[in-house]
């Protein structure tokens, strides 16, 4: 009698192991098998403390995975996934479960792009991202005055050092994460040899935007970068004024495209028709060019440029040089060389 009790138990275990071993197997293929073929894609908000039991039910619910029993295995036996993370997520029901799940616990959420064009300034940047959606532009403009932030970022002010590019970010990104990888992005590319080369022509580190976002403005293509910082370069080196037209409006509150006289002669910070040697601040958020072109001016001897009319300038020496061109191009309206 004993010996047939023992030897059901044996069939028992025999048994439910076999079921338990099925039951791995099928958990296996629904884990690793697509529902359909389809591609359309499905965002799919995972909320915080989610557990992957939980991220399940939301797929399932989104119609993306297969309802079945084995949700509550996964996680404890076979492909495991510990945890996922929070935000939004895009998937198709072509992917299989565990594919997702491995992409929730890695945290490869959905990302948005915006674009910072060169020489745009900070306010052009708030206004950029709000029209994306990204934030206010009040908020920006506020945290860009926020002493305490500047501190945080081991700067003074905010302009010139939100590096112009493409970037992708996922949703929810707070304004101080935004502003924050963009600084980290503009010192990315600033590098220590670009630093060292300023100190070398007796500039300071904060003094490469400055020169930079003047050379963007004034520029009227990127091969003219390094020539309009030589003229920088030349005028500050003869004790002269730069006089150059865009920091006069970067300080002038709500310029209407119009520069007079009166404006030349009003003092600001910015006005290098007033003041001697680089404005205040940087006037705008230079790009790479610009920035290398700072500390890399060519070799000339140019002191004045004005617009040919066509994108480009006129690059001259003398002072007497400089009024024929300026005859030629601004009086007469001579449209190229």
């Amino acid at each position: 009698m004993f010996k047939k009790f023992l030897l059901l138990i044996f069939v028992c275990l025999i048994a439910f192991s076999a079921f338990v071993y099925y039951q791995l197997i099928e958990m296996d293929k629904w884990l690793s098998t697509p529902w359909n073929k389809g591609t359309e894609d499905v965002v799919v908000n995972i909320p915080a403390g989610s557990s992957v039991r939980g991220a399940l039910a939301i797929l399932i619910k989104e119609k993306l995975v297969k309802k079945t029993p084995f949700v509550r295995l996964v996680g404890k036996v076979g492909k495991k996934v510990d945890s996922v993370q929070k935000g939004e997520y895009v998937f198709s029901s072509s992917q299989s479960p565990i594919e997702m799940l491995q992409i929730m616990s890695q945290g490869k959420v959905k990302q948005y792009s915006f674009t910072i064009p060169e020489g745009f300034s900070v306010k052009d940047i708030a206004l950029t991202l709000e029209q994306k959606g990204y934030a206010k532009s009040k908020d920006v403009l506020a945290l860009a005055k926020d002493k305490e932030f500047l501190s945080s970022q081991g700067l003074n002010y905010l302009e010139g050092y939100l590096f112009p590019d493409t970037y992708k970010i996922p949703n929810g990104y707070s304004v101080r994460q935004i502003l924050t990888m963009m600084i980290k992005n503009y010192r990315k590319n600033v590098t220590p040899e670009m630093i060292a080369k300023a100190r070398e022509m007796g500039f300071k580190e904060s003094d490469i935007p400055k020169i930079a976002s003047v050379v963007e403005k004034e520029s009227g293509s990127p091969k003219e970068y390094v020539i309009v910082s030589s003229v920088i370069h030349n005028r500050i080196k003869k004790g002269m004024m730069l006089q150059m037209d865009p920091t006069v409006i970067y300080g002038i509150k709500n310029f209407n495209g119009n520069l007079t006289r009166k404006d030349l002669r009003t003092d600001h910070p910015w006005n290098t028709y007033t003041r001697f040697g680089l404005p205040a601040t940087p006037i705008s958020n230079p790009g790479l060019g610009a920035l290398k072109a700072a500390v890399n001016p060519a070799k000339t001897k140019y002191l004045y440029f004005v617009s040919m009319n066509n994108g480009s300038h006129k690059f001259t020496s003398t002072l007497k040089e400089h009024n024929k061109a300026v005859n030629k191009y601004q009086v007469r309206g001579h449209v190229g060389p």
